[in-house]
């Protein structure tokens, strides 16, 4: 797993957090993407970056947010990893 991650957050917010809309489709049978947009008041900044394998949902993720608002961009497998039989179900 690679994880980069920058956050600066309002200690003094309220925290309130709301999905402002998504958007997803299939690209193989197993692969699927989404676009996600969403409005957090505590995040001020926020810059990540995550690319996982032989895990559950593994993928690319990007996301990034300003001010409150963030853009999150998703690629992954649908299927969940047996880490006993090393191969996905």
């Amino acid at each position: 797993m690679i994880k980069l991650q920058l956050e600066i957050r309002n200690p003094w917010s309220r925290d309130r957090f709301k999905n402002l809309g998504c958007v997803f489709g299939k690209i193989t049978k197993n692969m699927t993407w989404e676009i996600e947009h969403t409005y957090h008041d505590g995040m001020l900044v926020d810059l990540d970056f995550e690319f996982t394998t032989k895990q559950d949902h593994a993928g690319l993720r990007f996301c990034l947010g300003i001010l409150g608002y963030a853009i999150g961009f998703t690629i992954y497998d649908i299927r969940h990893w047996n880490s006993e039989t090393n191969t996905w179900q």
